[in-house]
């Protein structure tokens, strides 16, 4: 996997803990019914799973894209030191989800599994 995903996922996970006590712990289980995953998980390997699991639980597009940014993409950009990025990772996750996964730095191949070398 490229990145530090499980040390990105930690991260979150105490974030949101400390921020919105049980919602990750919901969240899993919308996600662990629909797809056997959870939902840190569909984050960063299968982002229009995360959505649809964001959009079934929240229901209205203005919560999703609250929720979306302010609970997972803005940790994440802080975690990579990247804040300035958060608008633009946003768009990127709800409109061409394999565009986000290039702003974090992983390529396609390296998201199914497939060992590439980069030139990083």
């Amino acid at each position: 996997m490229c990145r530090d995903y499980e040390e990105l996922k930690r991260y979150i996970r105490e974030f949101l803990s400390s921020r919105a006590p049980g919602i990750l712990e919901v969240l899993d289980i919308v996600a662990k019914n629909r797809y056997n995953s959870s939902i840190l998980d569909l984050l960063f390997t299968k982002p229009r799973e995360f959505m649809e699991v964001i959009r079934e639980y929240y229901g209205d597009q203005e919560t999703v894209t609250f929720v979306l940014s302010v609970l997972f993409i803005k940790p994440v950009a802080s975690r990579l030191g990247i804040l300035d990025k958060v608008e633009e990772m946003v768009y990127a996750f709800m409109y061409d989800p394999d565009s986000f996964v290039r702003i974090l730095g992983c390529t396609h191949h390296e998201r199914y599994g497939e060992k590439v070398k980069t030139l990083k």
